[in-house]
């Protein structure tokens, strides 16, 4: 805050603690991209707010955090909107949560990689430009936006659907879990 006032920004202590009210955050679309076990996984669609004659916006896909086993794609809508508001095409996404007696280790990637071909497929009907697509996660989220990325340029990345994977332009992990084993055997 004292930065921000040295630089000439007013900020409001109290709206930076409850974070900032905007539009109600509302994604614009929701579609199931797939289903898993016979649940339905949806994704929540944020149109860009684009510059007239500007085609295409580039595509930011979100994958919540949560722990794994909690957590959900309507977790973040304003952040989302806020994304949607500077010219992205914003795609938050849902993958199947683990349990105790269900771990999703072994399917959660592959779901985020057949999100990622169905985005790839249907961007553009929402303005969007797969081939500017940068995947986003936290804690959790961004374990699994690290194994993908790295699985899907390594050519390992097996989508739990048809489709053809988008090139993964950019990667941003906020605070990602990277050693669940440590994180699962922290006595804190």
């Amino acid at each position: 805050i004292s930065v921000a006032r040295a630089n000439g920004v007013d900020i409001d202590l109290a709206q930076t603690l409850v974070g900032p009210v905007q539009r109600d955050g509302a994604p614009m679309v929701l579609r199931n991209y797939s289903s898993h076990e016979g649940q339905p996984l949806p994704l929540a669609i944020y149109r860009a707010n684009t510059e007239p004659g500007r085609p295409t916006a580039p595509v930011l896909v979100y994958v919540h955090g949560g722990g794994w086993g909690g957590g959900s794609l309507d977790d973040r809508p304003v952040d989302m909107r806020w994304f949607a508001d500077r010219g992205f095409l914003v795609v938050s996404v849902e993958y199947t949560l683990s349990s105790v007696d269900r771990p999703t280790w072994d399917i959660a990637p592959q779901q985020i990689g057949c999100a990622l071909a169905w985005i790839a497929g249907n961007a553009a009907d929402f303005g969007g430009d797969p081939s500017r697509l940068a995947l986003f996660g936290e804690s959790a989220g961004g374990n699994l936006a690290l194994n993908v990325s790295y699985m899907a340029s390594g050519g390992s990345l097996q989508p739990s659907c048809p489709g053809k994977l988008p090139r993964i332009a950019a990667t941003i992990a906020a605070y990602p879990i990277l050693d669940a084993v440590r994180l699962y055997e922290n006595d804190d």
